[in-house]
């Protein structure tokens, strides 16, 4: 192959072509000795080659050594040869660093060139330098070093890609046929089809004489034997398994039953059962606990069951797992669908509502919008909403009940403990606990209470008032409680504004109205406090344009002159004549509005 006779660039060169073919590694090794013969023309030499199954360096080839040439085990040493001497070694002091003297001495070792694969010590050549000269100096000799080493790399990269590619071929494989065994699973809602499917796929890329599946049934807690095939009979296998641990055996998922019953028995009550599922194979279905298994039994031809084979088991298990929930689920998503519309239909007359709201001109027009909407949507049938100036609270409507009861300390209770969220008390127990006897001794008619608290935006942590409900028709289920804390959570800008508003009328903008709210609500409190009764007296004045006329008479009582009427509060009685119309013992202010709109027309 080399002729000793070409001269040294000419010998490298046909070096260079040799190596630059396409070679399996023992080629390149056997054929590399030869040539490295060839070149340096040793005494003797020797090529040790790596055997990774008994981790240590073994005699591939020689020549010239009449000595029994000892194996050499590989250490820590051989590990950063090839990163601190890549080539060929002369120096003994060097040499002695990872070879033992001995053996140098012994073999009369003059060289040694490393081979190289990667960065791991794949092997090397020993030569006793000869009486004849070499063909090639050692630059050229490093060369040839440097060739040979190349060369085993790209064998190996050649043999890394070819695994490679067969392992990315079979796993393509079992990914369009566990793809199909997905798209048939999933695409079944009925639960039957499921584990018959199931079972006819499994038995088919295993072969297998019998195959079961266990599902976990979280009634019973136990794992049900839900399909059963038996290929060499038409016996029908039902049994029930019990566990004795939730979770599997040190995470182990598969098991062989003849090796492994130790270990079942640790998770089965009665692991002794799997005998008469003649299982080869126990596969545990495992998602935060044991959730059922498949069995396989011998199978029906000489195919061995490998680990790759075992693992397509377990996918196909879990997806038949996803698959039976799924179909478990359909009947209940279908129902939650038809209750979806209602809501959504709720959702809709809400945000209409909501719409009508944010039109609202006045605190008044407010309340009684959010009022009405509770009653009529969500069957309130005692509630009402409150609102808060500083210190300063003001109940802004009523429904139902509420009308009867101890407003006051009600209000005082609710300013007490007002929450950052809503808050909803569902039962007499949950309002018991969280305030005692005090609200229920306040409103006898409770069936629950509920507390949304009312925010201008996310910024400001004091609420500008309160949604209170006391008593519902039926149990406000989950979806009515978000809507009135949407419904809470909506109104807040509005309200702010309307709150600003009528702040800054009734400081700036002189309006008789607020002034007849605002005494008549301190007469009330005062009546519902000390048991005080009063009345509303209205006096029809006639004056004229740019005088001003005599209220002399009314100066000792509270009173405010609105256009042409007077109206007088007074918990005593006054004189005839200084009224025309009087109200009611403790009237309603709807009752007081009334009166004065018609006095007015």
């Amino acid at each position: 192959m080399i002729d000793g006779t070409k001269n040294d660039y000419e010998s490298l060169l046909s070096s260079i072509d040799f190596f630059s073919q396409n070679l399996h590694i023992e080629q390149i090794v056997e054929y590399g000795f030869s040539i490295f013969n060839a070149l340096e023309k040793p005494e003797a030499s020797a090529i040790y080659t790596y055997d990774e199954a008994g981790s240590q360096f073994t005699v591939k080839f020689k020549q010239g050594y009449l000595i029994q040439l000892p194996v050499i085990y590989k250490n820590h040493k051989h590990d950063d040869f090839a990163v601190r001497n890549g080539f060929l070694l002369v120096d003994r002091a060097v040499q002695t660093r990872y070879f033992d003297e001995s053996m140098l001495d012994n073999a009369s070792v003059s060289k040694v060139m490393p081979l190289i694969i990667d960065d791991q010590l794949y092997g090397f050549i020993i030569s006793t330098d000869g009486s004849v000269g070499a063909a090639l100096g050692f630059e050229f000799i490093t060369r040839f070093n440097y060739l040979m080493n190349l060369s085993l790399e790209k064998a190996s990269r050649y043999l890394e890609r070819a695994k490679l590619k067969q392992e990315i071929d079979k796993r393509i494989f079992n990914l369009n046929s566990m793809s199909q065994s997905m798209r048939m699973l999933l695409s079944e809602l009925d639960v039957k089809n499921i584990l018959q499917l199931s079972v006819d796929v499994i038995r088919e890329i295993t072969t297998s004489s019998i195959t079961s599946i266990g599902i976990y049934d979280p009634v019973e807690d136990t794992i049900k034997i839900q399909s059963y095939e038996n290929l060499l009979s038409s016996y029908k296998h039902d049994d029930v398994f019990k566990l004795k641990d939730e979770m599997p055996f040190e995470n182990q998922v598969v098991f062989q039953y003849d090796q492994d019953k130790d270990k079942l028995s640790e998770i089965f009550v009665e692991a002794s059962k799997f005998e008469l599922l003649a299982a080869e194979y126990v596969v545990l279905l495992v998602k935060d606990r044991i959730l059922g298994f498949v069995t396989i039994g011998k199978p029906m031809t000489d195919r061995r069951y490998d680990t790759g084979l075992l693992e397509r088991i377990k996918d196909i298990a879990s997806i038949m797992y996803i698959a039976i929930t799924n179909a478990s689920q359909f009947e209940v998503i279908t129902e939650q669908k038809e209750q979806l519309r209602l809501q959504l239909s709720v959702l809709k007359n809400t945000n209409r509502i909501i719409k009508n709201m944010n039109s609202a001109e006045s605190m008044d027009e407010l309340s009684d919008m959010i009022l009405t909407t509770m009653s009529l949507t969500f069957g309130i049938e005692s509630g009402m909403l409150v609102t808060f100036h500083g210190e300063q609270e003001q109940i802004r409507g009523y429904v139902g009940e509420l009308l009867e009861t101890n407003t006051a300390q009600l209000m005082a209770l609710i300013k007490r403990q007002i929450p950052s969220e809503i808050q909803i008390h569902y039962t007499i127990n949950e309002i018991k606990k969280a305030y005692g006897d005090a609200l229920l001794n306040l409103h006898s008619g409770i069936n629950c209470f509920i507390i949304a608290p009312i925010y201008i935006n996310q910024f400001i942590e004091e609420p500008m008032g309160v949604l209170v409900i006391t008593k519902t028709k039926q149990r406000l289920h989950e979806t009515q409680v978000s809507m009135v804390e949407i419904l809470a959570n909506s109104v807040g800008p509005v309200m702010g504004q309307l709150l600003h508003r009528e702040l800054y009328e009734s400081h700036y903008i002189p309006r008789p109205e607020y002034e007849i709210k605002r005494i008549y609500d301190q007469y009330l409190l005062e009546s519902e406090l000390y048991s005080l009764d009063f009345q509303v007296y209205i006096k029809k004045i006639s004056w004229m344009p740019f005088v001003e006329p005599d209220l002399s008479a009314y100066v000792a009582y509270d009173y405010i002159l609105m256009n042409t009427l007077v109206i007088i509060f007074s918990a005593e009685a006054i004189e005839p004549s200084l009224y025309d119309e009087v109200t009611c013992v403790n009237p309603e202010f709807e009752a007081v509005k009334s009166t004065l709109i018609m006095l007015a027309i």
